[in-house]
C-alpha cells in the first residue's frame, strides 16, 4: 500500500472499532518523585539575575514586552528574537547535541516536515481540537497543523510498515522548529521559558514490545550524560499519572535549577508510549513463531515507541545563562561548547542595537 492510499484511508482507520483501547498501567502514587539530584549547586556571592535580564542588558535578546520594543506588534505576545552571541550559543548547543547523538549514541539524523495532517497529530496523542489544544492549524486548510515537536513526524516516519526484528531498534534524532499555542494561564508566561515557537533536538526510538522500558532508561541516561557534560545542576523526576499525556505509559522529567528564578524548571522529558502510537499508525514488527495448529510461522505485533528531549533551546539558554552568570553580568560558556563558538569562552560584549537601559519606557527600542 502506497503512502497516498494509506493517507486517504487514515481517518476511517483511526475510527476503526478494531483499534484496541489503550490502558495505562497504574503507578504506585500520584506524587512527583525525585529520583536523584545531579551536579553541584553553585553558591553565588551576588544576587543572580534572570537569563532574560542578563541577555537584554547585553543586547542579545529582544522580547515582545513593553520594556524591549515593539516585537509584539510584529509577532504577538511571547515573540522573541535572539541576537549575535545568543544565536551563536543556540547553534553551538544544537550542533554539539546532534554530534553527540549521532557519533556517540548511534542515532540516525532526520530532517522532518513541519506540517502534518491533523489525523497524524491525533494518532500521536496530540489533540488539534478544543480550547486547550496546543496545536496550531493552518487557516487555508485546517486539516494541516504545525508540529509541536519532532516526535510527531518521527512517529509517522514508518507509518503502515511491518518491520523485521533485524530492523529494530530504530533510533532517530531531529532538530526542528516547534510551534505550540501555550496557554496564557501559566506561572511562567514571560520571557523565554514558555514561548510559541522554539528549536528543539528530539530523540525517537522504535523497539519491540520487550525492550521499550530499557530504551526509555537509555534515553534518560543520554539526557543525564549530555547535561553533565554541560556542567549543569539538575534533578531527575519520576512523573505521576496525572502529568502524563494520553500516549505516555511512563515518563521522566529532568529539571534544572534556575538560580535567577530560584526554581527548578523542566528542561527535558522522556516517555515510553508503548503501542499507543503504533496501533494508530499501523507500525508492526514480524517475529518467527511456530504454531502447529495453524501452520503459521510468524506473528505480527505492534512496535513500541519511545521519545525524549535532547535539547530544548530556550530553556537550555535560560539554564546556562543563569547557572554560568558572573557578577559583571557576563556568561561563561560551558567547556564542551567552546569549540563550537570558535574558541569564545565568555559572552560579555554588549550589542547596542537591541540593548535595554534603565531609561523610562518610550515604547521604542532603546539604542
Amino acid at each position: 500500500m502506497n503512502y497516498w492510499s494509506l493517507a486517504r484511508r487514515w481517518p476511517a482507520m483511526c475510527r476503526s472499532s478494531s483499534l484496541k483501547q489503550f490502558v495505562r498501567q497504574e503507578s504506585t502514587g500520584n506524587d512527583y518523585r525525585v529520583i536523584e539530584t545531579v551536579g553541584t549547586e553553585r553558591q553565588f556571592d551576588f544576587e543572580p539575575q534572570k537569563a532574560e535580564t542578563l541577555m537584554q542588558k547585553l543586547g542579545l535578546l529582544y522580547l515582545a514586552d513593553r520594556n524591549a520594543g515593539n516585537l509584539g506588534v510584529v509577532g504577538g505576545k511571547n515573540s522573541y528574537a535572539l541576537v549575535a552571541d545568543l544565536v551563536r550559543l543556540e547553534r553551538a548547543l544544537i550542533r554539539w547535541t546532534i554530534r553527540q547523538l549521532v557519533r556517540v549514541y548511534g542515532f540516525e539524523p532526520v530532517v522532518v516536515p513541519q506540517l502534518l495532517y491533523s489525523d497524524i497529530m491525533t494518532a500521536c496523542g496530540f489533540s488539534p481540537d478544543g480550547q486547550r489544544s496546543q496545536v496550531y492549524r493552518m487557516v487555508g486548510d485546517d486539516r494541516v497543523c504545525l508540529i509541536g515537536t519532532a516526535e510527531q513526524p518521527l512517529a509517522a516516519f514508518n507509518i503502515g510498515e511491518t518491520l523485521s526484528m533485524e530492523d529494530l531498534p530504530k533510533k532517530y534524532c531531529s532538530m526542528s522548529r516547534c510551534y505550540r499555542a501555550e496557554s496564557k494561564h501559566t506561572k511562567e508566561n514571560w520571557g523565554l521559558y514558555r514561548v510559541h515557537y522554539f528549536n528543539k533536538v528530539e530523540m525517537f526510538a522504535i523497539t519491540d514490545r520487550t525492550l521499550s522500558d530499557q530504551m526509555l532508561n537509555q534515553f534518560v541516561d543520554i539526557q543525564k550524560s549530555l547535561f553533565l557534560e554541560l556542567g549543569l545542576h539538575f534533578r531527575l523526576v519520576d512523573m505521576p499519572d496525572h502529568e502524563l499525556g494520553v500516549s505516555a505509559n511512563k515518563k521522566f522529567d529532568i529539571e534544572a535549577y534556575m538560580p535567577g528564578r530560584d526554581v527548578w524548571g523542566e528542561i527535558s522529558s522522556a516517555s515510553n508510549c508503548t503501542d499507543y502510537q503504533s496501533q494508530r499508525l499501523n507500525i508492526k514488527y514480524r517475529t518467527v513463531v511456530a504454531n502447529e495448529e495453524t501452520d503459521q510461522i510468524y506473528d505480527d505485533m505492534f512496535v513500541h515507541t519511545v521519545n525524549g528531549t535532547a535539547c530544548a533551546v530556550p530553556r537550555m539558554l535560560i539554564t546556562i545563562c543563569e547557572q554560568y552568570q558572573t557578577r559583571e553580568g557576563s556568561v561563561v560558556i560551558p567547556d564542551v561548547l567552546i569549540p563550537f563558538m570558535n574558541g569564545q569562552t565568555v559572552i560579555d560584549k554588549r550589542q547596542t542595537m537591541f540593548a535595554i537601559t534603565d531609561q523610562p519606557n518610550t515604547g521604542q527600542v532603546v539604542l
